[in-house]
């Protein structure tokens, strides 16, 4: 079998969304949630943004270092507004805050803010209800918490391609980005296979959308669309 490419997998994940969005309520209840298909795009963003990096012209490192540190102030919004909120709902003094990375220093790390979104990830995961209802946070805040999580993806991961003076196409970092985004299909994937393991039609579909992954760019591929398999 062949190696999974940066075309095939950005055409791979835009029919698993498709797919999804089509039996979505079937396949949360398997565990292919929302908050599952948004890290799988950040995956596929990191690794485009990655790979672009890697085989684009010379950058000004010094520019590099100022938007990184831009979008760390912007994601901050968000964060601090998860937080301010878990306190309200907790209150001040609850064990529960560590969930929230409350009170952890976030301000010049790209990696820990990157954790603290995830733990608040699953923080909304476990206290949506009380979140929205006694802490004022709406879906749009969740979602300006996932637009700046993977604002901030793309910048660490450029800032690692910039440091690592590898081959272009195949850096640490588009590896490590191709890997996210092949785990998350995976796991979509498994979840499908099983919900539609006697619909034969559905099945046929998730198996074409897996195949795209190992699928090489063609002039004029860019303007296609990926094949259904309908």
């Amino acid at each position: 079998m062949s190696n999974p490419t940066i075309y095939g997998l950005v055409q791979e994940h835009s029919l698993v969304k498709e797919l999804w969005l089509a039996d979505k309520s079937r396949l949360e209840k398997r565990g292919a949630t929302q908050a599952r298909i948004d890290t799988y795009s950040t995956n596929i963003d990191a690794m485009k943004v990655s790979k672009s990096s890697s085989v684009g012209t010379r950058s000004d490192k010094k520019q590099s270092a100022v938007d990184e540190k831009k979008a760390r102030g912007e994601a901050l919004i968000p964060i601090n507004k998860f937080r301010t909120a878990a306190k309200d709902v907790f209150g001040a003094k609850s064990p529960k805050l560590k969930e929230f990375s409350v009170g952890v220093t976030l301000t010049n790390s790209t990696p820990k803010m990157l954790e603290a979104i995830t733990n608040i990830k699953n923080g909304w995961t476990k206290y949506q209800s009380a979140l929205m209802e006694e802490g004022g946070i709406l879906e749009e805040d969740y979602t300006e918490l996932l637009d700046a999580e993977a604002a901030l993806t793309m910048k660490d991961t450029a800032q690692e391609v910039k440091r690592k003076k590898e081959a272009p196409e195949m850096t640490t970092a588009v590896k490590k980005a191709m890997a996210a985004a092949v785990k998350q299909a995976d796991f979509i994937h498994g979840k499908a296979e099983i919900e539609f393991a006697k619909e034969k039609d559905k099945l046929k579909q998730w198996k074409a959308a897996r195949k795209l992954r190992y699928a090489k760019e063609k002039p004029g591929d860019d303007e296609k669309p990926p094949e259904t398999g309908r």
